[in-house]
């Protein structure tokens, strides 16, 4: 079962660099402070991931929180010219909420702003994941 979701993982990172496997990506651009709450709720298919990008500026904190019905790896990352930042990265969760501020992030380059959240489903089966995010500024 380890080989398993470590082999999972290594595709869905390799996945995440080359664009390919997600079944649906969205790009939201954020740009003021005190931004409605965005919820939304997506199934995603068995061996399948989700990706959700917003733009965030150093001014600004994202509050998230999400519930999957079958436990799934999770993760924030942003792109650097040489190299994916993953700020949270998480294994085998149900559930998970925190907050992210863009200015606590050592290395974000003002050339990108482009943060995503990223859930990948392991299983055999279609997860259901409802999610959450404000943007606000500090």
């Amino acid at each position: 079962m380890r080989f398993f979701r470590s082999m999972f993982f290594l595709s869905l990172c390799f996945c995440v660099m080359t664009g390919c496997a997600t079944t649906k990506a969205e790009k939201k651009v954020i740009k003021k402070a005190e931004a409605p709450t965005i919820r939304d709720e997506v199934i995603v298919p068995p061996s399948g991931s989700y990706e959700e990008c917003l733009e965030l500026l150093p001014v600004h904190i994202m509050e998230y929180s999400f519930t999957a019905s079958k436990p799934l790896t999770f993760n924030i990352h942003y792109h650097t010219e040489e190299d994916i930042i993953y700020p949270v990265l998480k294994e085998e969760v149900s559930e998970w909420s925190g907050i992210l501020s863009v200015a606590d992030q050592d290395y974000y380059d003002s050339d990108q702003e482009f943060f995503c959240l990223m859930w990948g489903n392991p299983h055999t089966e279609s997860v259901k994941i409802i999610f959450e995010y404000k943007v606000r500024e500090e």
